[in-house]
């Protein structure tokens, strides 16, 4: 059974610090689920002036997926797997890059789910407004 939301992206995505860019799960359905991410010190894709590139938003998605899927796993009674990101289709990013302290939300929307592969739609907001979406295809082996 999977806790109560908000929940921490620790329990959900293998990603550990500093690689884990997401912060935790604001809610989730069976069609998809919404994940805050904080812009943090700690990011490795952060800039000598403190701000993150565009480009780390499809990292941020691809942690958005399986924080998604790793709830879907604690509510089956499963241990949160791994995945992996095969590619991306329709990527639109129209951002500055992002300051230290600026709080995103994900938007994941699960498109077809076969056997090992997957697809899903993202979309990344700042204060209600759109920063980027994405379809993304990731392979998530079921022996592990």
């Amino acid at each position: 059974m999977a806790p109560d939301f908000p929940i921490d992206a620790v329990l959900l995505a293998p990603q550990r610090p500093p690689m884990l860019m997401v912060s935790r799960l604001l809610r989730a359905d069976t069609s998809g689920g919404c994940v805050e991410a904080e812009v943090s010190a700690g990011n490795p894709f952060l800039r000598s002036d403190l701000s993150l590139p565009p480009e780390a938003i499809l990292e941020i998605m691809a942690q958005s997926i399986a924080c998604w899927v790793g709830w879907n796993d604690l509510r089956q009674g499963l241990v949160p797997g791994i995945g992996y990101l095969l590619g991306t289709r329709s990527l639109k990013l129209d951002f500055p890059p992002l300051r230290l302290g600026e709080i995103l939300h994900i938007e994941v929307r699960s498109g077809f789910i076969d056997s090992d592969i997957a697809s899903f739609e993202c979309e990344v907001q700042r204060e209600g407004c759109s920063l980027g979406s994405a379809r993304l295809t990731v392979y998530r082996p079921q022996n592990t």
